[in-house]
Protein backbone atom coordinates (compact mmCIF):
# COMPACT_ATOMS: atom_id res chain seq x y z
CA UNK A 1 0.00 0.00 0.00
CA UNK A 2 1.36 3.38 -0.83
CA UNK A 3 -0.50 5.68 0.90
CA UNK A 4 -0.01 9.25 -1.28
CA UNK A 5 -2.24 12.19 0.34
CA UNK A 6 -5.20 11.59 3.20
CA UNK A 7 -6.54 14.53 4.84
CA UNK A 8 -9.93 14.69 7.14
CA UNK A 9 -12.45 17.46 7.12
CA UNK A 10 -15.48 18.07 9.57
CA UNK A 11 -18.95 18.27 9.09
CA UNK A 12 -21.58 19.22 10.88
CA UNK A 13 -24.99 20.34 11.46
CA UNK A 14 -27.22 19.91 14.49
CA UNK A 15 -29.87 22.03 13.85
CA UNK A 16 -31.96 21.46 10.67
CA UNK A 17 -33.01 24.88 10.41
CA UNK A 18 -28.99 26.23 10.06
CA UNK A 19 -26.37 25.99 7.48
CA UNK A 20 -23.89 23.02 7.53
CA UNK A 21 -20.90 23.66 9.18
CA UNK A 22 -17.58 22.31 7.50
CA UNK A 23 -14.33 22.81 9.10
CA UNK A 24 -11.62 22.28 6.75
CA UNK A 25 -8.08 21.54 7.42
CA UNK A 26 -5.21 23.31 6.11
CA UNK A 27 -2.23 20.97 5.23
CA UNK A 28 -2.84 16.84 4.86
CA UNK A 29 -1.68 14.41 7.40
CA UNK A 30 1.98 13.48 7.11
CA UNK A 31 1.46 9.62 6.56
CA UNK A 32 3.13 7.67 9.75
CA UNK A 33 2.41 4.15 11.03
CA UNK A 34 -1.36 5.26 12.58
CA UNK A 35 -2.07 6.95 9.67
CA UNK A 36 -1.69 3.71 7.47
CA UNK A 37 -3.38 1.49 10.37
CA UNK A 38 -6.61 3.96 10.15
CA UNK A 39 -6.20 3.62 6.48
CA UNK A 40 -6.29 0.18 6.26
CA UNK A 41 -9.08 -0.40 8.59
CA UNK A 42 -11.64 1.72 6.69
CA UNK A 43 -10.79 0.13 3.29
CA UNK A 44 -11.31 -2.83 5.07
CA UNK A 45 -14.43 -2.24 6.89
CA UNK A 46 -15.56 -0.72 3.32
CA UNK A 47 -14.36 -4.16 1.31
CA UNK A 48 -16.47 -6.07 3.64
CA UNK A 49 -20.06 -4.40 3.29
CA UNK A 50 -22.24 -5.86 0.80
CA UNK A 51 -24.75 -4.18 -1.43
CA UNK A 52 -22.37 -1.66 -3.00
CA UNK A 53 -23.36 0.05 -5.83
CA UNK A 54 -20.99 0.57 -8.95
CA UNK A 55 -21.25 3.75 -11.92
CA UNK A 56 -19.42 6.28 -12.77
CA UNK A 57 -19.80 10.20 -12.93
CA UNK A 58 -22.73 12.05 -13.99
CA UNK A 59 -22.67 13.98 -17.20
CA UNK A 60 -23.81 16.93 -15.69
CA UNK A 61 -20.55 18.27 -14.57
CA UNK A 62 -22.32 21.46 -14.00
CA UNK A 63 -24.33 20.30 -11.47
CA UNK A 64 -21.54 18.02 -9.80
CA UNK A 65 -18.77 19.65 -9.92
CA UNK A 66 -16.56 17.17 -7.87
CA UNK A 67 -15.40 15.40 -11.10
CA UNK A 68 -13.83 18.37 -13.23
CA UNK A 69 -12.26 19.37 -9.84
CA UNK A 70 -11.15 15.44 -10.05
CA UNK A 71 -9.51 16.36 -13.53
CA UNK A 72 -7.72 19.00 -12.31
CA UNK A 73 -6.16 17.27 -9.59
CA UNK A 74 -5.21 14.63 -11.87
CA UNK A 75 -3.78 17.25 -14.23
CA UNK A 76 -1.52 18.43 -11.50
CA UNK A 77 -3.38 21.83 -11.63
CA UNK A 78 -4.84 22.25 -8.42
CA UNK A 79 -3.46 20.68 -5.10
CA UNK A 80 -4.88 17.49 -3.23
CA UNK A 81 -5.98 19.76 -0.28
CA UNK A 82 -7.39 22.38 -2.62
CA UNK A 83 -9.62 19.68 -4.10
CA UNK A 84 -10.53 18.49 -0.68
CA UNK A 85 -11.84 22.02 0.29
CA UNK A 86 -13.67 22.52 -3.07
CA UNK A 87 -15.10 18.94 -2.75
CA UNK A 88 -16.34 20.07 1.02
CA UNK A 89 -17.97 23.39 0.20
CA UNK A 90 -19.71 21.43 -2.55
CA UNK A 91 -21.25 18.50 0.58
CA UNK A 92 -22.74 21.97 2.12
CA UNK A 93 -24.81 22.95 -0.34
CA UNK A 94 -25.79 19.74 -0.88
CA UNK A 95 -26.73 19.08 3.07
CA UNK A 96 -28.19 22.65 2.88
CA UNK A 97 -30.79 21.48 0.12
CA UNK A 98 -32.15 18.88 3.15
CA UNK A 99 -33.13 19.22 6.70
CA UNK A 100 -31.05 16.12 7.42
CA UNK A 101 -28.81 16.65 10.95
CA UNK A 102 -25.24 15.38 10.42
CA UNK A 103 -22.32 15.32 11.95
CA UNK A 104 -18.66 13.66 11.31
CA UNK A 105 -15.62 13.58 9.37
CA UNK A 106 -14.73 12.83 5.79
CA UNK A 107 -11.66 11.46 5.36
CA UNK A 108 -10.24 11.85 1.63
CA UNK A 109 -7.20 9.68 0.45
CA UNK A 110 -5.20 9.12 -2.55
CA UNK A 111 -3.82 5.59 -2.63
CA UNK A 112 -1.11 4.45 -5.16
CA UNK A 113 -0.67 0.50 -5.80
CA UNK A 114 1.17 -1.42 -8.70
CA UNK A 115 -1.61 -2.60 -10.64
CA UNK A 116 -3.90 0.56 -10.15
CA UNK A 117 -4.63 4.36 -8.25
CA UNK A 118 -7.37 4.77 -6.55
CA UNK A 119 -9.36 7.65 -4.53
CA UNK A 120 -11.46 7.00 -1.42
CA UNK A 121 -13.70 9.54 0.23
CA UNK A 122 -15.48 8.07 3.46
CA UNK A 123 -17.84 9.71 6.30
CA UNK A 124 -16.51 8.49 9.68
CA UNK A 125 -18.61 9.24 12.99
CA UNK A 126 -17.43 9.11 16.66
CA UNK A 127 -18.11 6.90 18.99
CA UNK A 128 -17.98 7.35 22.81
CA UNK A 129 -16.16 4.62 25.06
CA UNK A 130 -15.60 4.00 28.71
CA UNK A 131 -12.57 3.56 30.38
CA UNK A 132 -11.51 3.74 34.08
CA UNK A 133 -8.89 6.82 34.64
CA UNK A 134 -6.03 7.31 37.26
CA UNK A 135 -8.15 7.65 40.20
CA UNK A 136 -9.78 4.79 39.01
CA UNK A 137 -13.29 6.30 38.32
CA UNK A 138 -15.20 5.85 35.25
CA UNK A 139 -14.60 8.00 32.47
CA UNK A 140 -15.57 8.42 28.71
CA UNK A 141 -13.71 9.02 25.29
CA UNK A 142 -14.11 9.42 21.95
CA UNK A 143 -12.72 7.61 19.26
CA UNK A 144 -13.12 7.27 15.37
CA UNK A 145 -15.87 4.14 14.71
CA UNK A 146 -13.57 3.37 11.49
CA UNK A 147 -15.59 -0.22 11.53
CA UNK A 148 -18.88 1.59 11.11
CA UNK A 149 -18.54 4.01 8.05
CA UNK A 150 -21.55 5.02 7.06
CA UNK A 151 -21.38 6.23 3.69
CA UNK A 152 -17.89 5.92 1.39
CA UNK A 153 -16.84 6.05 -2.47
CA UNK A 154 -13.76 4.73 -3.91
CA UNK A 155 -13.15 6.11 -7.86
CA UNK A 156 -10.30 3.73 -9.68
CA UNK A 157 -8.28 6.55 -11.81
CA UNK A 158 -7.23 4.08 -13.76
CA UNK A 159 -10.11 2.76 -14.66
CA UNK A 160 -12.09 6.74 -15.08
CA UNK A 161 -9.12 7.56 -17.67
CA UNK A 162 -9.32 4.65 -19.34
CA UNK A 163 -10.40 4.84 -23.16
CA UNK A 164 -12.24 1.54 -22.42
CA UNK A 165 -15.83 2.08 -21.73
CA UNK A 166 -16.33 -0.60 -19.99
CA UNK A 167 -14.05 0.32 -17.55
CA UNK A 168 -14.73 4.06 -16.95
CA UNK A 169 -18.51 2.94 -16.79
CA UNK A 170 -17.95 1.04 -14.00
CA UNK A 171 -14.79 2.96 -12.08
CA UNK A 172 -16.90 4.39 -8.81
CA UNK A 173 -17.74 1.64 -6.35
CA UNK A 174 -20.48 3.58 -3.47
CA UNK A 175 -21.26 1.90 -0.28
CA UNK A 176 -24.90 3.92 1.16
CA UNK A 177 -26.00 4.55 4.14
CA UNK A 178 -28.31 1.64 4.38
CA UNK A 179 -32.10 2.95 6.33
CA UNK A 180 -30.98 6.55 5.87
CA UNK A 181 -31.92 7.23 2.23
CA UNK A 182 -31.59 11.15 2.51
CA UNK A 183 -28.29 11.43 3.59
CA UNK A 184 -27.55 8.68 1.13
CA UNK A 185 -28.81 10.60 -1.63
CA UNK A 186 -27.15 13.78 -0.26
CA UNK A 187 -23.76 12.08 -0.84
CA UNK A 188 -24.64 10.58 -4.08
CA UNK A 189 -25.03 13.73 -5.29
CA UNK A 190 -22.04 15.26 -3.64
CA UNK A 191 -20.05 12.61 -5.72
CA UNK A 192 -22.13 13.12 -8.78
CA UNK A 193 -22.39 8.91 -8.93
CA UNK A 194 -24.92 7.38 -11.69
CA UNK A 195 -25.37 3.87 -11.73
CA UNK A 196 -24.76 2.05 -14.88
CA UNK A 197 -23.31 -1.23 -13.99
CA UNK A 198 -25.53 -3.97 -12.09
CA UNK A 199 -22.41 -6.39 -11.58
CA UNK A 200 -24.33 -8.46 -9.34
CA UNK A 201 -26.68 -9.48 -12.13
CA UNK A 202 -23.99 -9.64 -15.02
CA UNK A 203 -22.16 -12.04 -12.81
CA UNK A 204 -25.60 -14.32 -12.33
CA UNK A 205 -26.42 -14.39 -15.78
CA UNK A 206 -22.24 -15.41 -16.57
CA UNK A 207 -22.76 -18.08 -14.31
CA UNK A 208 -26.35 -19.80 -16.03
CA UNK A 209 -24.31 -19.65 -18.76
CA UNK A 210 -21.49 -21.77 -17.21
CA UNK A 211 -23.50 -24.35 -15.65
CA UNK A 212 -24.91 -24.60 -19.39
CA UNK A 213 -21.62 -25.34 -20.55
CA UNK A 214 -20.62 -27.49 -17.92
CA UNK A 215 -23.38 -29.48 -17.94
CA UNK A 216 -21.71 -31.30 -21.21
CA UNK A 217 -18.43 -31.92 -19.31
CA UNK A 218 -17.60 -35.42 -17.27
CA UNK A 219 -19.10 -34.93 -13.93
CA UNK A 220 -15.39 -34.17 -11.85
CA UNK A 221 -13.95 -31.41 -14.69
CA UNK A 222 -17.78 -30.01 -14.51
CA UNK A 223 -17.80 -29.78 -10.50
CA UNK A 224 -14.11 -28.28 -10.91
CA UNK A 225 -14.87 -25.51 -13.22
CA UNK A 226 -17.76 -24.56 -11.82
CA UNK A 227 -16.02 -23.92 -8.64
CA UNK A 228 -13.47 -21.75 -10.33
CA UNK A 229 -15.69 -19.62 -12.47
CA UNK A 230 -17.56 -19.15 -8.34
CA UNK A 231 -14.86 -17.84 -6.96
CA UNK A 232 -13.54 -15.79 -9.88
CA UNK A 233 -16.91 -14.17 -9.98
CA UNK A 234 -17.61 -14.16 -6.20
CA UNK A 235 -14.18 -11.90 -6.10
CA UNK A 236 -14.34 -10.06 -8.95
CA UNK A 237 -18.24 -8.85 -7.49
CA UNK A 238 -16.37 -8.32 -3.72
CA UNK A 239 -14.64 -5.32 -5.53
CA UNK A 240 -16.64 -3.72 -8.12
CA UNK A 241 -15.01 -5.58 -11.35
CA UNK A 242 -16.68 -7.27 -14.19
CA UNK A 243 -16.24 -10.93 -15.26
CA UNK A 244 -12.94 -10.84 -17.86
CA UNK A 245 -13.57 -13.34 -20.07
CA UNK A 246 -9.65 -13.97 -20.68
CA UNK A 247 -8.32 -13.59 -17.01
CA UNK A 248 -11.25 -16.33 -16.20
CA UNK A 249 -10.00 -18.62 -19.30
CA UNK A 250 -6.21 -18.05 -18.08
CA UNK A 251 -7.30 -19.58 -14.26
CA UNK A 252 -9.01 -22.40 -16.06
CA UNK A 253 -6.63 -23.89 -17.96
Amino acid sequence: MALSHIIAHRVQRLDPTKEAVISTRDTEWLVDGRIEECFRELKHTMMKRLGKDYGCFSEDRAAHPLSPWLDEYHQEKISFESFSQKAMKHLALEIDKTEEPLDGFMILAHERLATSELLHIFFVQHQTGQFIDGDLTINESFYLDTSGIRLAVKIDLDDLYSEDPHRTSSAITLLRWRGEKELSDIFIAFIGFTAKVDVGAETDKFLDVVTDYTKALPDDIAHQTNKQVVDYCLEQNKIGKPVVISELSAQLK
